[in-house]
């Protein structure tokens, strides 16, 4: 990585804590949650404990998710286990972390681009823990991704053939679900709560329109357009006339999830 590009994420990460403190719905909506949720932490981080977690704090506050004052509740801590730090997250009458749970046991240490992990089993609630891994967000690493674009869509269009072969839609393939691991800048795809395959019997309701686009009128989920979108937001010069970029760009509509089918 060269000054410049260090230099640069370093000043990403900075503005992107200093967005998180001082926007104050943000802070509004976290304290909300947390209100909601205490008596079902406490539970929680105790029946953790049990089983030799330790050092467990709340990690991304603003990624939970509670609905019907804390009836509905997905929450992520991380934890020392075994002598590993791990990220933990939890549901209660949450069927999307049941998916994550499902999709984890079936490509747990097949796909090198998922995290490794396993279920933990917590009475009344559904949880899986998986290594924890320091990282970059896609924001911060923005500008190493764009100078070393040839590597990642190698990669990418990995991805895309595997996912193709299984029938699976990541389904919320934005960038907050694409983080960088700091030691070696692997990129990695997180939270599959959504994801679809009818092959694998993997599916929930309620998925977001984040990246979509329609098809004679229905919504269409399709991870190599989501991609390619994401790609094309950059504005990286002479993208267009990039091969592997074409290639992408010729995946579009090859594995797809259809909403309103």
């Amino acid at each position: 990585m060269t000054i410049k590009e260090y230099i640069s994420i370093k000043f990403r990460q900075i503005k992107s804590v200093l967005s998180d403190v001082f926007k104050f719905n943000k802070i509004k909506r976290k304290n909300n949650v947390l209100k909601h949720s205490k008596n079902d932490l406490k539970i929680i981080k105790k029946e953790l404990e049990k089983i030799g977690f330790s050092r467990i704090k709340n990690y991304s506050i603003g990624s939970w998710k509670c609905y019907e004052n804390g009836k509905y509740l997905r929450v992520t801590l991380c934890a020392l286990y075994k002598g590993n730090k791990v990220f933990i997250k939890v549901g209660k009458n949450f069927d999307k972390v049941d998916n994550s749970i499902a999709f984890q046991k079936i490509f747990n240490g097949k796909l090198d681009f998922i995290p490794s992990g396993e279920e933990i089993i917590i009475p009344g609630y559904s949880c899986y823990i998986t290594e924890f891994i320091d990282c970059y967000s896609f924001y911060e690493f923005e500008p190493y991704f764009k100078n070393h674009i040839g590597t990642y869509l190698d990669k990418i269009i990995e991805i895309l053939k595997i996912f193709d072969k299984y029938k699976l839609v990541h389904c919320d393939l934005e960038t907050y679900n694409i983080i960088f691991r700091k030691k070696d800048y692997k990129m990695f795809l997180i939270d599959f709560d959504t994801c679809q395959s009818k092959l694998l019997n993997l599916a929930t309701d309620n998925v977001p329109e984040t990246i979509v686009h329609k098809v004679n009128g229905k919504v269409v989920f399709d991870d190599a357009y989501s991609f390619y979108t994401i790609i094309e937001r950059l504005k990286i010069n002479g993208i267009d006339k990039n091969k592997k970029y074409l290639e992408l760009e010729s995946l579009v509509g090859n594995n797809t999830f259809c909403k309103n089918s």
